[in-house]
């Protein structure tokens, strides 16, 4: 669910659904959250407790809240 704002004194909802794309050989640590609609490249690793918002290229290390490359896999 994604919160949209406030009407009134309550939280108005929406379901989103997309599609999330993993490549192959990618590593997704602990606790991380990928978003509706994100693509992970080929060979990419995943840091845990990122937040991935946006889509991740291959062969990259990604971290952070927003997930952004930070290097890049050996």
């Amino acid at each position: 669910e994604i919160l949209i704002g406030l009407v009134g004194s309550e939280m108005c909802k929406e379901t989103v659904s997309k599609p999330v794309e993993i490549e192959n050989d990618v590593y997704i640590c602990g606790d991380v959250k990928i978003m509706p609609g994100v693509k992970i490249g080929k060979g990419s690793v995943i840091c845990a407790g990122s937040v991935v918002f946006g889509n991740i290229p291959s062969g990259v290390v990604a971290a952070g809240n927003p997930c952004v490359p930070v290097g890049k896999v050996k």
